[in-house]
């Protein structure tokens, strides 16, 4: 029996926004799949994954830079609220969180 679950569940196990989820998704070409009828979770009208992809994105390592890069945007959003200066605004938009895809690229292909 597969085991799916739905794109809300997924995104509140991963702790991701959806503009986020979808990037991963992208990026680890993990893509929503359509249940069988006798295996259909609960609701027809949601998008599914694989609960195993989910389980295999939750252990990816560009996870934790993207919640990072999420948190370093609320950091500058509230900074600019409260009016700070432009040297505080430089140094916190100098020091956001960078993620590189060459680990990812190098697993897809492998003998680039």
């Amino acid at each position: 029996a597969t085991n799916y679950i739905s794109r809300g569940r997924a995104l509140a196990r991963l702790q991701l926004p959806l503009g986020d989820f979808r990037k991963l998704c992208i990026f680890k070409s993990i893509y929503p799949r359509q249940p069988t009828t006798k295996n259909l979770p609960s609701g027809r009208n949601k998008t599914y994954y694989l609960a195993k992809d989910i389980q295999f994105l939750a252990h990816e390592p560009l996870l934790a830079t993207l919640r990072a890069l999420r948190a370093h945007r609320r950091k500058l959003r509230r900074a600019r609220a409260r009016g700070e200066s432009a040297a505080v605004l430089r140094a916190l938009s100098r020091d956001a969180p960078r993620y590189s895809l060459d680990a990812i690229v190098r697993e897809r292909y492998p003998t680039f």
